[in-house]
């Protein structure tokens, strides 16, 4: 077992220390030792009885006799040289030849710094997370569906899976983010069972339904399964920040995940329906200097015109790049909390302690077919709605490495949290609900085929002088 050493001599770090190596080992399912040394000589003692380190947080200024004994005892540690966190930049340390990338300089000892070094530094990228957490999210599950619908789910075993193709009926995803960890709660069902809850939860007839209370009663079924795991993940000291709500109805539509990440299948059914939730998650790198994020944060959501005008000028250069085919903007829209119609919708989204955004490219399927032919060189009698998911969402995946690229000058470091693709045969109805600002950019290309792109933003970074959230509020539809 590896343990976290703080070498301090008082106890008002203690308890900050605990709560992060606490926080660690529930999340990543690691058994870690605390160790509390008052000096250098009791923590040499440590290391002569072979006592294996992960951490060394020295909370404390050492003076020169002190840190020549700290220095001989960690010279004699054995195994992987451990990272050493040091409050305040101290001379002696700087001159005493330590690995420099593995030694960390802050102000204060807390709770949320300790467990970023332990995560960014010691962490396996590929460490799974406690089964606890998809525990949680089974029993959230059917105690959801049942305080609403008093329908019993009947679960199955948990699956291990990867991304893949399927047709639903109606899907919802949620993402998530936050310290070090991001994320989408997916829920795939058929219209049939999602109807059954939605006259159960609205107290009304089947035939009083219509297809937007039905999107709203998904969107809170996954809202309130959502609530109910990041309660329960609050037990073991781990907060996440929900960023993006999406709920898309249609008839066997096919719903594509991209996002990396490793996934759960958690299947369920009722009345003999299919009720499936997939858990999607991944890491990624945290940022140490907190207060300077902080120092930024405005209180105020901003849309950040900057980051418009790149997506204006981005959207229509990939589609060029790809396609051969000039695409010009027609108009912006203000986005409103209502359902739109389309027959694919392929969505991306990022977010980091900066903000957040969404990009939602909404394209009809004859404009679709036209860019498969030129991207795939083919027929269009070839082509099928796999193609369609394959091509455009490539599309849109360039589309936000150039966004992510742009918004790199203005200070922004998004992750990637979500990429998924919706088609059908038919036609889908899409149902975005999401924190921020947003408006619709229609385009056309230069052969007369329409296309929408819906672009959000959620900033607490940008300067107030580049909000352009009143704007885009004062257009009209």
């Amino acid at each position: 077992m590896q343990s976290i050493v703080l070498l301090d001599n008082n106890k008002d770090a203690i308890l900050e220390i605990k709560e992060a190596v606490l926080k660690y080992s529930g999340i990543f399912s690691v058994k870690m030792d605390f160790i509390h040394c008052r000096s250098a000589n009791e923590l040499g003692g440590y290391v002569v009885s072979g006592k294996k380190f992960a951490m060394i947080v020295v909370n404390k200024v050492l003076e020169p006799q002190e840190l020549n004994t700290f220095h001989g005892s960690f010279a004699r540690i054995k195994g992987e040289v451990p990272l050493l966190v040091v409050i305040n930049e101290q001379e002696g340390f700087v001159s005493r030849r330590f690995n420099k990338n593995r030694i960390v300089f802050n102000a204060v000892v807390t709770k949320d710094f300790v467990f970023d070094c332990l995560r960014l530094y010691l962490a396996d990228d590929e460490r799974k997370m406690d089964g606890r957490i998809f525990r949680e999210i089974l029993l959230s599950v059917c105690d959801v569906l049942y305080k609403n619908t008093k329908e019993k789910m009947v679960p199955s075993n948990v699956i291990e899976s990867k991304a893949k193709a399927e047709k639903h009926g109606i899907s919802g995803v949620l993402a998530f983010y936050g310290e070090g960890i991001k994320g989408t709660l997916l829920i795939n069902t058929s219209l049939e069972l999602i109807q059954h809850f939605a006259t159960k939860i609205l107290y009304c007839d089947h035939s009083d339904l219509t297809t937007e209370m039905v999107d709203d009663v998904m969107g809170e079924i996954s809202n309130q399964v959502l609530g109910i795991v990041r309660n329960a993940l609050g037990e073991y000291g781990y907060k996440l920040n929900s960023s993006m709500q999406l709920v898309v109805s249609g008839k066997d539509h096919i719903f594509q995940p991209s996002s990396t990440g490793h996934y759960y299948v958690l299947p369920f059914s009722a009345k003999n329906l299919s009720f499936q939730v997939t858990f999607c998650y991944d890491t990624y790198p945290i940022k140490l200097n907190r207060k300077k994020i902080s120092d930024h944060k405005n209180t105020k959501r901003i849309l950040d015109i900057r980051l418009l005008n790149d997506m204006i000028s981005i959207i229509p250069k990939t589609i060029e790049s790809n396609t051969k085919l000039k695409v010009k903007r027609e108009k912006i829209e203000a986005l409103k909390a209502e359902s739109h119609i389309t027959q694919s919708l392929h969505v991306v989204h990022g977010r980091s302690d900066e903000g957040g955004y969404l990009v939602a490219v909404d394209i009809p399927d004859a404009t679709a077919r036209q860019f498969v032919k030129k991207m795939l060189f083919c027929e269009e009698d070839d082509i099928n709605q796999d193609m369609i998911v394959d091509a455009v969402g490539e599309l849109v995946s360039q589309i936000q490495g150039n966004q992510k690229k742009s918004s790199e000058q203005y200070g922004y470091t998004f992750q990637n949290i979500f990429h998924c693709s919706f088609s059908s045969e038919g036609s889908l109805q899409y149902l975005m609900k999401n924190p921020g600002h947003y408006c619709r950019i229609l385009f056309r290309t230069e052969t007369g085929e329409p296309f929408t792109c819906c672009f959000g933003m959620d900033s607490s970074f940008a300067p107030a002088i580049f909000d352009s959230s009143d704007i885009i509020k004062s257009l009209k539809l």
